[in-house]
């Protein structure tokens, strides 16, 4: 057993976590909720269970746990996400910004500067939204989500090149399968204006 596999059996938080990106949902409630029984307190616990609230889209028991949490320690960085993540989805970006703001104050990673880039796009501010892509960049240059933010922040600055070069990115990217191929850039193509999309 690698030491990464004994992790995921002794620690509660990464088996949960492996479930949750296998949609394995009712299984990883389990397993955070026999967690929780046994140390109540288990901040790690309780923020990955408002997470796997919010994927599943019980919002309220996720705003309420991940409020819960910030009581406590307000710099809980997986707590703030989940109430960004939640505001977000409820069509409220600009309080969703303030919660991914304050949890890059506490750690910076590639998946918050998306979300921050996502709600400079929806409350129409396409250059702070392009300023947060090269942050989210300098972690890490690849993914579906950045090429295809990338491909909105350059259609809302009227950029056409920027937008080809994400789709040329994205399709380099994209699984060799055609439908892998066709999954991984659908989501882009949906964003476009139907006749540019057949092109």
């Amino acid at each position: 057993m690698t030491p990464s596999q004994q992790d995921m059996f002794e620690n509660p938080v990464a088996r949960a976590r492996e479930l949750k990106a296998r949609r394995r949902y009712d299984e990883a409630q389990k397993v955070l909720q026999a967690a929780l029984a046994r140390d109540p307190g288990d901040t790690r616990a309780q923020a990955s269970l408002a997470d796997l609230y919010y994927r599943t889209q019980r919002y309220r028991q996720a705003m309420a746990l991940a409020g819960a949490i910030l009581s406590k320690d307000p710099d809980e960085p997986r707590a703030l996400v989940v109430m960004g993540n939640v505001l977000l989805r409820r069509k409220k970006p600009e309080e969703a910004l303030e919660y991914f703001r304050l949890a890059l104050s506490v750690a910076e990673t590639d998946y918050l500067w998306l979300r921050v880039a996502r709600c400079q796009l929806e409350i129409k501010n396409p250059a702070e939204a392009r300023a947060a892509l090269v942050k989210a960049e300098s972690f890490s240059d690849e993914g579906r989500e950045l090429f295809r933010l990338q491909a909105k922040v350059a259609s809302a600055l009227d950029d056409s090149e920027a937008e080809i070069r994400a789709f040329r990115r994205a399709a380099k990217a994209a699984p060799d399968d055609p439908e892998g191929f066709s999954a991984y850039l659908l989501p882009m193509l949906t964003d476009l204006p139907p006749r540019k999309a057949i092109h």
